[in-house]
């Protein structure tokens, strides 16, 4: 594995399938009390990456926390945020 290389944060949104007779309703209350619920038995089947809305993160939406680091020798040598 090269000991150089740049990191660079982004935003990707995530679909999650669930079955046709699943309870969307419900299922929201779940989402607000719980978080997303991925259990077979709440009518959950899978989980998919949409790349396709893959963004570059700016410091802003990163909270000043850096969205690029330079790595030379597996040593950070940029970062462009705290």
């Amino acid at each position: 594995m090269s000991k150089n290389y740049v990191d660079v944060k982004h935003s990707v949104w995530e679909r999650y399938h669930f079955k046709d007779d699943t309870d969307m309703e419900n299922l929201v209350e779940l989402i607000k009390d719980f978080g997303i619920p991925t259990e077979e038995e709440e009518g959950f089947i899978e989980c998919e990456t949409l790349y396709d809305t893959l963004e570059e993160m700016s410091l802003n939406d990163n909270s000043g926390f850096s969205t690029i680091e330079v790595i030379k020798d597996n040593k950070t040598i940029y970062q462009n945020g705290i």
